[in-house]
């Protein structure tokens, strides 16, 4: 386990229209992005977007929007079954590219939907310039204040039903993309957003990047979990 950062990122280039980083060494990486607001507990949404009003806060009685994983705790380290590998389009990586189960508390009075944003935060690149995306998931049910383990891929979702996953930069592949930086310990970002409209005016030609900057430009509150990989 390494015991601090290094640094990422010396080069950066496109392969097959996927957004790779070369580690300390040169080798080849993959990895997807983040920004916006670490560490878990309220806050309006970040990211490339800017952000919106504060979050739950305690008012009336109300808990304080948080969001929590059973895989692993704030600042901790991301099992291996959560990382990148198949079938997520990158050309190296050996996890189990499954996600990770998520859980937060109600949001705040207005609330219509849910949508999940990651972002490596330690990676950023000209098209993404507040952290590479692996992850947005958007239009879960109000009445759902969770996601399971492994999400399978795909634009629609069965459970929560209703949800939509978005496309990992014009790959075809439509889901989650698990951390990727075998050369160096980012940080990972999993930002849940409540959302003021129960579907989102964005469709499936959307990039995931555009429907991000939608989701954090207009987030009612924002809860966040990091963890390191």
């Amino acid at each position: 386990m390494a015991l601090r950062r290094l640094n990422l990122w010396a080069a950066v280039i496109v392969m097959g229209g996927l957004v790779i980083g070369c580690g300390d060494d040169g080798t080849v990486t993959d990895d997807d992005g983040a920004g916006g607001t670490t560490g878990s507990g309220t806050g309006g949404a970040g990211g490339e977007g800017g952000g919106g009003d504060a979050g739950a806060g305690g008012e009336g009685g109300m808990l304080p929007f948080e969001v929590t994983s059973t895989a692993f705790g704030e600042g901790d380290i991301i099992p291996t079954v959560h990382e990148c590998g198949p079938p997520a389009p990158v050309p190296n990586g050996t996890g189990g590219n499954e996600t990770p189960p998520l859980s937060w508390t109600a949001g705040p009075t207005g609330t219509q939907s849910y949508a999940v944003v990651v972002r490596d935060i330690d990676a950023t690149v000209a098209q993404f310039p507040n952290g590479i995306i692996h992850w947005v998931i958007y239009d879960i049910p109000v009445s759902f204040t969770s996601l399971p383990q492994n999400v399978p891929a795909g634009y629609t979702v069965a459970n929560p039903a209703g949800a939509k996953q978005g496309e990992v930069q014009g790959t075809g592949y439509f889901g989650y993309f698990g951390p990727c930086s075998p050369n160096s310990v980012n940080t990972y970002v999993f930002t849940v957003h409540a959302m003021g409209e129960a579907a989102l005016p964005v469709t499936m030609g959307d990039s995931e990047r555009d429907i991000a900057l939608y989701i954090e430009a207009n987030a009612l509150a924002s809860a966040s979990l990091s963890g390191e990989s």
